[in-house]
């Protein structure tokens, strides 16, 4: 946007605002409310009369229970060119139209680059990208060559969502060695049977071999998983990601989804807290093949 131009943002749910707060992380505060030193709340909108560079940053909608809609990067500048480009992901296989305007006029003919590298020249300022995917994504910005450059704005392109419940899988993990124990603390009368009857086969065959069972402490194996739930508990603050080292972005609430995971995604994250600190480095793992555990078939395993 350029200066001076006004904006107008509001939160919705199904046809309704109620309950919602809007925010914004900018580089001088973060999770600033509407009309707390910045905008003017007119009913459900929260209205910016007169943009200024300070006013770039982050901008989403948040419950009154914590839960966060989409954010939205607003970029101004007092420049003399712009690059309008989608606020909100772009799906797979839609197409993508960037414009380079002055605030005069949108037709002028304009290069557009992505990443720093240049792709081409349109005479008209308008450049549409057909059936985007996700190599499309990242950071674009134009040039008219009588005027100026624009600052560069990020396009993200989105897909199926794929996400991990970490605390989910704990709990799946807690139940499974639970009911294992279950099994085997509760079960005597079956295990003391199949034993006697090894033992029984062993003196007739005169080839039996040693029977022996490892059972690992319930205590042991509850203090540990609650140790590793309690590592996952999280709090919605700002955080900056990292992986391999290398920035990717700030989330607002602490929480980022990678859409369409490949395994180029695969490496060390990392996340930054600045009012509290740096999180050690996690390794995630991408792979391309479904691995399914056969518990019927391990279980019998374990008992021959």
């Amino acid at each position: 946007m350029f200066e001076g131009q006004s904006v107008s943002l509001s939160c919705e749910e199904d046809d309704s605002s109620a309950g919602w707060t809007l925010r914004r992380n900018t580089s001088r505060k973060t999770r600033t409310q509407c009309a707390d030193g910045w905008g003017n709340l007119a009913g459900s909108s929260c209205i910016i009369y007169y943009m200024v560079p300070s006013d770039s940053g982050v901008y989403w909608c948040e419950s009154r229970e914590g839960a966060t809609s989409n954010s939205i990067t607003i970029t101004v500048t007092g420049g003399p060119v712009i690059l309008q480009s989608p606020v909100l992901p772009v799906m797979e296989g839609e197409d993508l139209t960037l414009t380079c305007r002055t605030e005069r006029s949108s037709n002028l003919p304009a290069g557009f680059y992505k990443d720093g590298s240049f792709i081409r020249t349109e005479p008209a300022g308008h450049m549409t990208i057909h059936h985007v995917s996700r190599s499309d994504e990242g950071l674009y910005k134009c040039l008219i060559s009588s005027v100026g450059e624009s600052p560069p704005s990020w396009v993200s392109v989105t897909g199926e969502e794929v996400t991990f419940d970490f605390r989910s899988s704990f709990i799946q993990i807690f139940t499974l060695i639970r009911l294992v124990c279950h099994l085997v603390v509760f079960s005597p009368y079956c295990i003391s049977t199949f034993i006697m009857v090894s033992l029984y086969r062993g003196r007739i065959t005169g080839n039996g071999k040693p029977v022996s069972m490892v059972m690992t402490s319930p205590t042991q194996a509850e203090e540990g998983l609650d140790d590793e739930y309690d590592d996952v508990i999280t709090a919605n603050l700002p955080a900056g990601f990292y992986k391999d080292g290398s920035f990717i972005r700030t989330e607002p609430a602490g929480h980022m989804t990678i859409h369409n995971v490949s395994r180029s995604d695969e490496g060390f994250y990392r996340c930054n807290i600045s009012s509290d600190g740096e999180s050690p480095p996690s390794w995630v793992s991408v792979t391309g093949e479904e691995v399914t555990f056969d518990f019927r078939s391990s279980f019998i395993q374990i008992f021959t």
